[in-house]
């Protein structure tokens, strides 16, 4: 499975990192936290746009 970062779901969706936050929040989009990265981890597959 391959991850994408808050700041680049952002740029690939054009919206904020807070509106990113909210819809992983909101369970519009897969977040996961990794101990062995700083910064949570969103599903590649569920940001990208067709």
């Amino acid at each position: 499975m391959e991850w994408y970062t808050q700041h680049e779901v952002a740029d690939l969706l054009g919206i904020s990192k807070a509106t990113v936050y909210h819809y992983a929040k909101q369970k519009k989009i897969l977040k996961i936290v990794d101990s062995h990265h700083s910064e949570a981890q969103y599903e590649k597959a569920e940001a990208e746009v067709d």
